[in-house]
């Protein structure tokens, strides 16, 4: 059998305001209480009666100014630090896009193949052309 407990910090220590069977009752309890008493901390626990000389407990739900204050704090540092990896990641982006120029090969270098394909068959194309034009010139039929 499990009974679920809203318990407040009080002079320092844990102190049960009240007690439910149902977790759900539990909870919207708790957040009323949370709301018009604005207690520092707040949670509600699940005790567990296992045997009649052994309990076992959890903390189901945590609350209260002080979780408040820490979940914004955790909130605020994770949008900060995702700022900063955009911040980052453009710098990345930037870097690679200035340096992308000089990583490029040059299509038409002087140790290309390509190039040096084109510029050969180039040459043997207007060296073939002059034969043909010389050996017109000089032909009589």
């Amino acid at each position: 059998m499990s009974i679920f407990e809203i318990q407040v910090v009080s002079d320092g220590r844990w102190k049960a305001k009240d007690v439910f069977e149902d977790y759900d009752a539990a909870y919207v309890s708790a957040e009323r209480f949370e709301r018009l008493h604005r207690p520092e901390q707040l949670r509600i626990r699940r005790i567990d009666f296992v045997r009649p000389d052994f309990t076992r407990e959890k903390t189901m739900y945590d609350g209260g100014l002080q979780v408040r204050s820490e979940r914004a704090a955790g909130r605020k540092h994770q949008e900060q630090e995702a700022f900063r990896q955009r911040v980052a990641d453009r710098r990345i982006r930037r870097t690679m896009l200035e340096n992308a120029p000089s990583n490029k090969k040059a299509l038409f270098s002087s140790t290309n193949p390509v190039y040096l394909t084109l510029v050969s068959l180039s040459i043997g194309l207007t060296g073939l052309s002059a034969l043909y034009l010389v050996e017109k010139a000089f032909m009589y039929f």
